[in-house]
């Protein structure tokens, strides 16, 4: 009985803070990501945050009245089963390998020159990505084929989201 209940106490979704800035259960990003199972909810506060990789079914949304938490550099969900993202602003988002539903709301996506997968918003080999109330951006006006989306085979769906980047 005592096994049970602690494995179940063990499957209940947990919700945590990140704030960079502010007490908070973590005030890194990457380091909050680590420290969750899945299912758990990330509730991230403003604030300025370092690149990170998401690779179990996580849920990081942000406070829809405060201003978006940036991620610096590249995000990136990878082999996860499903993930949720809402409220987020990101250098680079990149989601790969994902079996189950990835659910991007109200985020903002502008890509750098710098990353490694050519593009702000790289969707490769994943099950569903719908994206809703959303915009991505192009990362460099210098190359022609580098637009705000790139789509290789995976199914998406986009809601009142725009994407903007040169024609490629």
């Amino acid at each position: 009985m005592i096994a049970a209940t602690i494995l179940a106490l063990a499957l209940v979704p947990h919700t945590y803070t990140v704030d960079d800035d502010q007490p908070a259960d973590f005030s890194d990003l990457p380091a909050a990501i680590a420290a969750t199972l899945p299912g758990d909810v990330l509730l991230v506060k403003p604030g300025v945050y370092g690149p990170a990789v998401v690779t179990h079914s996580l849920s990081i949304l942000a406070d829809p009245d405060l201003a978006k938490p940036f991620v610096l550099d590249e995000f990136v969900v990878d082999g996860a089963m499903e993930c949720n993202l809402a409220g987020l602003q990101f250098t680079n988002l990149v989601i790969k390998n994902v079996v189950g539903r990835v659910r991007i709301d109200d985020c903002n996506v502008a890509g750098s020159w710098d990353s490694g997968e050519f593009g702000s918003f790289v969707v490769r080999d994943s099950g569903v990505v719908v994206m809703t109330r959303s915009e991505a951006w192009g990362g460099s006006p210098w190359y022609a084929g580098w637009g705000a989306l790139r789509l290789h085979n995976s199914d998406m769906e986009i809601v009142d989201s725009t994407l903007t980047g040169p024609d490629g």
